[in-house]
């Protein structure tokens, strides 16, 4: 018997049936001058890598179809400071306890700050998120946005689905802007001096002139895979792409589902380990939050899942796919991996031959 957990559940069920009485839906004024929109917050009281990175699409939405405006977020943990350090439009990161229970002085601290002060617009990031639909509706806000677009939608209906672009939807419908613009990508923003650095070290770690396929073989809970599981896709990896170094990108847990058979990194900031997938050619992970950060810096992401909802999570930068691996082998793998790296190449050398032309 674990007490925390139960504890949790029924802390889950109270906060859940308590919140089910707050409208999902949009306060549905529209926004006739979109210059009167000059502070907004953002709702995301969640501390995990891959949640606050699947928020980055929103915030470049936001700065496309607000440029004046400048963004509060209130989040859990001190994550976010690093991540969105990039973005000139973030204004005040508040940071709530990741356990709300043990420090309540501290998270009435942030949610007075948050409730008392008046926005132009309050978002909440995801529909189910029960805390995200208090804030959101204790908030001072002209316009209010819980996460829920029209249900008429006439464009990619797994959109609707996806928690990064199911935000976006929404304030496309609340500001009148085209559904038909292409989706804002995951994007950690890192700078030239951070890919310059990410390069360095990948490039001590290898040691050669190879590209570099990184592999992340940790998850928690039933979306890790086991280490049969992965050690034949390791094999696999070795046998198709000897051209290429195969490097593990470790959990802090440091621990390998392939026994560290292949050489490693682990990076403790957070922006750094970013860098280094970035100057990777692809990458290959299960459905984690170091699968988004990799897609958050533009590496080819090939997301594996065998539990979690692939429409709700999946990669979906340039030439990144989603592979349910209940129903996809070791060898549809590796051809997924030969047809996006083919691609991107592809591609490279077009950019290549332009630039010098």
């Amino acid at each position: 018997m674990n007490i925390v957990k139960d504890i949790n559940r029924v802390r889950r069920t109270l906060f859940t049936g308590a919140t089910n009485l707050i409208s999902n839906h949009a306060e549905r004024i529209e926004i006739n001058d979109q210059s009167k929109i000059n502070k907004i917050l953002i709702c995301r009281p969640n501390h995990r890598l891959g949640n606050l990175l699947l928020i980055t699409p929103l915030i470049q939405e936001i700065e496309s179809t607000f440029p004046a405006a400048k963004i509060d977020l209130i989040v859990k943990g001190g994550l976010a400071v690093p991540l969105f350090a990039e973005y000139a439009s973030i204004n005040n990161i508040y940071q709530l306890p990741k356990r709300p229970f043990l420090h309540p002085i501290n998270y009435l601290k942030n949610y007075f700050k948050v409730t008392r002060k008046a926005y132009d617009l309050v978002i909440n990031t995801v529909e189910e998120s029960s805390s995200g639909r208090i804030f959101t509706k204790k908030s001072k806000g002209t316009h209010k946005l819980f996460g829920k677009p029209a249900k008429i939608y006439w464009g990619d209906k797994s959109d609707l689905k996806h928690i990064a672009k199911k935000p976006i939807l929404a304030l496309k419908e609340l500001s009148g802007r085209s559904r038909g613009d292409a989706m804002p990508q995951l994007d950690l923003k890192l700078t030239l001096d951070e890919l310059t650095k990410g390069q360095q070290i990948l490039q001590n770690i290898t040691n050669n002139n190879k590209q570099t396929i990184c592999i992340f073989t940790f998850a928690t809970g039933n979306k890790m895979h086991s280490k049969a599981w992965w050690n034949k896709l390791y094999l696999e990896l070795r046998l198709n792409f000897s051209d290429y170094n195969i490097v593990e990108i470790l959990p802090m847990e440091n621990v390998s589902q392939i026994d560290f058979k292949a050489p490693t990194f682990y990076g403790r900031e957070i922006r750094e380990l970013g860098a280094v997938m970035a100057a990777s050619e692809l990458f290959l992970g299960a459905d984690s939050g170091i699968m988004h950060l990799a897609s958050a810096a533009h590496v080819p992401t090939l997301g594996l899942f065998n539990v979690t909802d692939i429409d709700k999570y999946r990669p979906y930068n340039n030439w990144s796919h989603a592979i349910d691996t209940n129903v996809t082998d070791h060898l549809a793998i590796i051809s997924h991996l030969k047809s996006t790296l083919a691609t991107k190449e592809s591609i490279d050398a077009k950019k290549h031959f332009k630039a010098i032309a």
